[in-house]
């Protein structure tokens, strides 16, 4: 139930507006009752003029009640959706409560599932070095094959040789590192174990730098390891995203995986630039006495 103070302003206006509203409905119904009775004769119409009136209001209060009607229902309606947004607010607020209670429930399991989670990274452990058992026991071997294709000027082998291995070390720490029962640091046997891929890594790279400095001369000589050089240079950065996107997802330090990221696009640009720089350098001298 709504209680309305009558004194408030606004019920006073509200007030004021009803009976200026009478009045005026008056005022026009003396003026139309004035226009229909204008001459003595229209006084033997009275009752017709009278029935008229009556269905007209009758109208009228039909149109009134059916708006008002219609008003109800969507009130009605209104107050039926709060009722069930109410109940469907105290059902959310019933079912939190039990969520809440359960989570409680549930905060010693942490310690029981501990020793679940130590074997399932144990497993992982194990089935990443299952994996890459060939790899790892053929380190030594492959890089000395490495080494001889580099010498052989076959790059692009000697590049998937260094990729395949590179991969077999940064799995395998990535799941050392990942290991809470585990202290790493740079002096593990791990490290020392793939520690000449570092080497063989700056050998290829050393070979690749000593054609884009020669670039000018190669693409017209010998394109053919120009093209290699870059295909190489381009996987080299596809790599370095790549892993950079694993160690997020694994939570693990980038400056932990050696000799990554490697940046080997940076250093083409730089060494291509410096060396079209010194072309044009001694191409000038020879353009000026040209023109002279």
């Amino acid at each position: 139930m709504i209680l309305v103070d009558v004194r408030t302003p606004q019920y006073l206006g509200l007030a004021m507006d009803f009976t200026q509203a009478e009045t005026d409905s008056i005022d026009s119904a003396k003026k139309a009752v004035a226009e229909m009775l204008t001459r003595p004769d229209q006084l033997e119409r009275l009752d017709q003029y009278r029935r008229k009136v009556s269905r007209k209001k009758a109208t009228v209060e039909s149109q009134l009640r059916n708006a008002i009607q219609t008003q109800l229902d969507g009130v009605d309606k209104g107050l039926g959706s709060l009722r069930e947004a109410e109940a469907l607010v105290q059902e959310v607020k019933e079912s939190t409560n039990e969520v809440e209670q359960l989570y409680q429930q549930c905060a010693d399991l942490s310690d029981v599932v501990r020793p679940i989670k130590d074997v399932n990274r144990r497993h992982q452990q194990l089935q990443t070095t299952n994996i890459h058992i060939h790899n790892i026991f053929n380190v030594p071997t492959v890089v000395q094959e490495t080494y001889d294709l580099i010498r052989e000027g076959r790059l692009l082998e000697a590049h998937r040789n260094l990729s395949e291995l590179e991969h077999t070390r940064d799995e395998l720490l990535i799941q050392l590192y990942q290991s809470e029962d585990a202290f790493v640091d740079k002096n593990t046997s791990l490290h020392h174990y793939f520690e000449p891929l570092i080497g063989l890594s700056d050998a290829l790279g050393q070979t690749l730098w000593m054609t884009m400095d020669q670039m000018t001369k190669l693409v017209v000589s010998d394109r053919r390891k120009v093209v290699t050089a870059l295909r190489i240079v381009e996987r080299e950065e596809r790599a370095d995203k790549l892993v950079a996107e694993m160690l997020l997802e694994k939570n693990v330090p980038g400056s932990q995986l050696p000799g990554r990221p490697k940046k080997w696009k940076d250093k083409c640009f730089e060494i291509l630039g410096t060396s079209i720089s010194n072309k044009f350098e001694e191409l000038q001298p020879q353009e000026i006495d040209r023109m002279e």
